[in-house]
């Protein structure tokens, strides 16, 4: 599985969510990770999605590339824009990017002007 890059096209939607940490725990499970990596890969992994969701600019879907090394990488695009009125997602967003921060040890996020445009997060896969 070393050098796999696996990737995921879904609609950006919160009924998706379950589907990308199940890949993710599929994923890690077959490394061979403890469950304490697995379940934070899976909680950086849906947490990336989320803090796209809750967004002013949400996107209409997901373009999402696992790879793997010594690391787990996670990287999801957002494709598509559309407009979303919500008073508390900016205060989600924000606690969203502080918990990936603590679940992986490196993070990088894309902004387009004022655009979240693509989140990757990247965690050793042992421990």
């Amino acid at each position: 599985m070393i050098g796999d890059k696996i990737k995921l096209y879904l609609p950006a939607r919160a009924e998706y969510i379950l589907t990308i940490r199940m890949a993710v725990s599929a994923i890690a499970t077959r490394l061979n990770c403890s469950l304490d990596v697995i379940e934070d890969l899976k909680a950086g992994a849906a947490e990336a999605c989320i803090m796209f969701l809750n967004l002013p600019i949400v996107p209409v879907s997901f373009d999402i590339t696992i790879s793997i090394s010594s690391d787990f990488s996670f990287e999801v695009s957002g494709v598509g824009e559309t407009s979303f009125d919500s008073v508390d997602g900016e205060e989600a967003a924000i606690l969203s990017k502080c918990l990936i921060e603590e679940f992986y040890e490196k993070s990088d996020f894309s902004y387009e002007g004022e655009t979240l445009k693509k989140i990757l997060i990247s965690r050793k896969i042992e421990d």
